[in-house]
């Protein structure tokens, strides 16, 4: 359910905090990006990501109801922790181009039909590479400690 809940995380941060009436800030200079940077965060996309994660953990536990409430509570807070993961990955890994023609930055490869330049980043941790890195470390992570804790 980590999975799940950092994936739900990830997506109500990006999509709610696309509409922050304020740019956000980039993660690790706190200076305002453009909205949809990679590594970019708003005060209500973070507030859209922990709720996010907690709706799943809710969800988990209306589903569940054999599963501890602190277990619920680690599945909600490794969610968080995936999209915070998700974060970082983006801000540090994620490959970056910039379009010769318009001065759009993007993660593709060509853009107006034209191939693009590299920016940053390392080539195959695209978007959907960083997603993966962090839904994962964020449930291996979690699992572990549910395991290990004795809740």
């Amino acid at each position: 359910m980590i999975s799940i809940s950092a994936a739900n995380a990830d997506t109500w941060a990006s999509e709610i905090g696309s509409l922050s009436k304020k740019p956000p800030f980039y993660i690790w200079t706190l200076k305002r990006v453009e909205a949809g940077t990679s590594g970019a965060v708003s005060l209500l996309g973070t507030a859209a990501g922990a709720a996010g994660a907690f709706l799943i953990a809710a969800a988990c536990y209306f589903a569940f109801p054999s599963v501890s409430l602190s277990s619920i509570l680690l599945v909600g807070c490794f969610g968080f922790i995936g999209n915070a993961i998700d974060t970082l990955l983006g801000a540090s890994v994620q490959v970056r181009f910039r379009c010769q023609s318009c001065g759009i930055e993007t993660e593709r490869k060509d853009h107006c039909r034209k191939p693009t330049v590299k920016e940053k980043g390392i080539t195959f941790f695209n978007n959907d590479v960083v997603n993966l890195a962090a839904i994962l470390l964020a449930a291996f992570t979690g699992g572990i400690l549910i395991l290990l804790l004795p809740i």
